[in-house]
């Protein structure tokens, strides 16, 4: 589908991850399309958790927005999730 300029949108994908020991410990996977910029599937081994991964992938998943022209993020986060839900 064209934008409004006449030019194909600039579909990006990015994923990005921790490897520790041989083994992912920690994914995420960051889109941005042009205009909307989202984050799926945020996650960090348990064996890893409560070490600040999670926060510097959400940080260079911004920062790679940021970079690219996106201005806001939405996260997707399971309903069945509760510890990922804010209170």
């Amino acid at each position: 589908m064209a934008e409004g300029n006449g030019q194909q949108p600039d579909r990006r994908r990015h994923l990005q991850g921790v490897q520790h020991d041989r083994m992912r410990s920690s994914t995420v996977i960051a889109t941005f399309d042009g205009w909307r910029c989202s984050t799926y599937q945020l996650a960090v081994h348990p064996d890893h958790r409560r070490q600040g991964i999670a926060t510097a992938l959400r940080e260079a998943a911004e920062q790679r927005f940021t970079a690219l022209g996106g201005r806001r993020v939405d996260a997707m986060v399971l309903g069945a999730n509760e510890r990922a839900h804010h209170t």
